[in-house]
């Protein structure tokens, strides 16, 4: 359509981002609007060690590896020395870094499910595409069509899945067939398995 009416964006990729914000930094936008909103909070490691201090939650995102400005610990393997998010407790304005093996999720449900598929099955296999510049990967879902719902299981693990982040299926067969969407709402993973 941008293309077809002539507007200058009509090449520009596909984005999520907030269009607004100068810098892209969405945090500097909130942190000049509501700087009550933005407080520090405790940064802790999965075995329960207290690590550090953070300036905001708005700061990080699940699977986040730099700029957690804590360094890695020397006193582990080397897997281990690289922390990541792996989760962000709202309510307590606390941050959880661990090893990337506590991002691994295997399932996750989806809300605010939005089906463009004529199929009536509330079990199928389908491919779920997570982020834009991923490539899709295989799971199994069943529907709660009543509640504009799902779950899906992950084939093989994947890193980093969030709620809050989109997940869009595609068929097994026509790769290029959208079947619907909706929202993570929740993920099983390490921690919370």
């Amino acid at each position: 359509m941008a293309k077809y009416f002539d507007l200058n964006v009509a090449e520009k990729p596909d984005s999520q981002d907030i269009c607004f914000v100068p810098d892209g930094k969405y945090s500097n936008l909130v942190r000049k609007l509501r700087p009550e909103s933005v407080q520090k909070g405790d940064i802790y490691h999965v075995d329960g060690s207290y690590l550090g201090e953070h300036n905001g939650i708005i700061d990080y995102t699940i699977g986040q590896r730099k700029g957690i400005r804590i360094g890695g610990r020397k006193d582990v393997t080397e897997n281990d020395a690289k922390l990541y998010v792996i989760s962000i407790d709202e309510k307590n304005n606390k941050i959880v870094v661990g090893p990337k093996r506590y991002l691994s999720c295997d399932e996750f449900s989806i809300n605010e499910c939005n089906w463009i598929t004529d199929s009536d099955k509330n079990k199928f296999d389908a491919l779920v595409k997570l982020r834009n510049t991923a490539k899709p990967v295989q799971v199994k879902i069943q529907t709660d069509l009543e509640k504009s719902s799902a779950s899906v299981m992950l084939k093989n693990p994947e890193f980093g899945i969030s709620p809050g982040q989109a997940a869009v299926f595609y068929d097994l067969e026509d790769k290029n067939r959208v079947l619907g969407g909706g929202w993570i709402k929740s993920t099983k993973n390490y921690l919370n398995g």
